[in-house]
């Protein structure tokens, strides 16, 4: 009996010491790295300690370890973009020489000449950079929708306004004033978020109409403005010679300031896996000057659980040219 009880004590000192072998350990971790870095050059972070599996969260917006499991929910600034492109036309003498751009928050949303002569327009024009003959493609710019978009959800609507004279052989020294073709390209409403931008309103999605004006009676279709289809463009057109002047509006359907969104949980970068060496220096490089925190996290993880440990390091990225240094021993008091 007695042997018997010291044959089962031993059994259970051998489980139990194969238990301990199979434990999961406490991983460890230090990590440091210069406080100030500028944008672009490589930051050099040093580590030490042992862990089977190591990830990186930069601390920038989509990357910050404090949103690891929470949501992360935000809307910022609401913008606007295109560009446009001349063709056709004189050389010299476009015709119509600008394509005014405006917005409306008291449209009716009824697509008519009288409905849209009733609302008040706002010219924001100057707010663009434009073609100043025919030919050319220039970028627009962007502009800041904020102080235009209600935050209260009130529609706006935007139009443009296509005025072609009528055809005079005698004008541009007698080399006529062909009409000149307006394309609106790549016409964008995006939104700014922590975690990047995104596209509110693409050019199919503002839904454009058009409103003919006096001298549209007799255009056929063919030549009348193409809206969104097939490609993303406004493409204003007309008869190349017009017998009378051309009025023509297309105006969008109604644009609501974008609300907040949910835009998920961040996510940390793999640096290191159960099967590489352990890692001793890890170099990382930003692109915006900001206030980061920077987060490791070291985990070590098996059948028997999970156990992790998280150093943090505060970093100050700056947009400077010159070098960076130290403080004088003035400064150290």
């Amino acid at each position: 009996m007695k042997k018997n009880l010291i044959y089962i004590m031993s059994i259970m000192l051998v489980a139990a010491a194969c238990d301990d072998d199979y434990a999961i350990r406490q991983p460890s971790l230090e990590v440091s790295a210069p406080s100030v870095v500028k944008v672009g050059q490589k930051v050099e972070f040093t580590l030490s300690g042992e862990q089977d599996v190591l990830a990186f969260w930069s601390g920038e917006a989509g990357s910050e370890y404090k949103y690891k499991e929470q949501d992360r929910i935000g809307a910022g600034d609401t913008r606007m973009s295109f560009s446009t492109t001349t063709s056709s036309g004189s050389a010299g003498y476009p015709n119509p020489a600008s394509l005014p751009l405006s917005w409306s928050s008291d449209f009716s949303g009824e697509y008519t000449l009288e409905a849209m002569n009733a609302a008040t327009w706002h010219d924001i024009s100057s707010e663009f950079d434009w073609p100043k003959d025919v030919g050319e493609t220039i970028p627009a710019g962007e502009l800041n929708l904020n102080d235009i978009l209600p935050s209260d959800g009130t529609p706006v609507y935007f139009r443009f306004y296509y005025h072609v004279a009528a055809w005079d052989a005698a004008s541009n020294g007698g080399a006529g004033n062909g009409r000149t073709q307006w394309n609106i390209q790549g016409l964008s409403i995006f939104c700014d978020t922590p975690a990047g931008e995104y596209t509110a309103y693409d050019m199919f999605d503002q839904r454009w109409q058009l409103i003919l004006g006096a001298g549209c009676e007799t255009i056929p279709e063919a030549n009348l403005p193409a809206l969104p289809a097939t490609s993303e463009r406004l493409l204003f057109r007309s008869q190349f010679k017009p017998a009378v002047d051309l009025h023509i509006w297309a105006v969008s359907g109604a644009i609501i300031r974008p609300g907040e969104v949910n835009l998920g949980r961040d996510k940390g970068m793999g640096i290191k896996t159960l099967a590489d060496p352990q890692m001793r220096k890890f170099w990382y490089t930003y692109s915006e000057p900001g206030e980061y925190t920077v987060t490791f996290v070291g985990v070590n993880a098996g059948a028997q659980g999970r156990k992790e440990v998280v150093r943090e390091v505060k970093l100050k990225v700056v947009q400077d040219t010159g070098s960076i240094s130290g403080p004088v021993p003035s400064e150290w008091e």
